[in-house]
């Protein structure tokens, strides 16, 4: 993501939320967000607490040895993109607009 990108992202992050804190130290890896169920917003940083992957079974494997008691959206599996790690929990992270598209 280019520089100008994660400034434009962060600008529309702090308009939703200004509470939000940025990982200075880790800005050049910010990806994006995630909404969390509650309306919460996730930062995501690649490698930091996001780890994308290209087969979603290799993430439901993953998560699923690390954080057995993970939930799962049934027939979603082929939207899955890759993990988030939020509070030392794992947590399956989905294509938004895939998922959409699929419903």
């Amino acid at each position: 993501m280019e520089q100008v990108e994660i400034e434009e992202l962060k600008e529309y992050l702090m308009e939703m939320d200004p509470c939000i804190e940025f990982d200075e130290k880790n800005e050049e890896k910010l990806l994006g967000y995630a909404e969390r169920f509650g309306g919460s917003i996730i930062l995501m940083y690649k490698d930091v607490n996001t780890f994308l992957v290209d087969e979603p079974s290799s993430t439901m494997d993953t998560v699923g040895l690390m954080n057995p008691k993970a939930r799962k959206a049934d027939g979603f599996e082929d939207t899955i993109i890759g993990y988030i790690i939020i509070d030392n929990e794992e947590i399956i992270l989905h294509d938004r607009e895939k998922m959409i598209e699929k419903k």
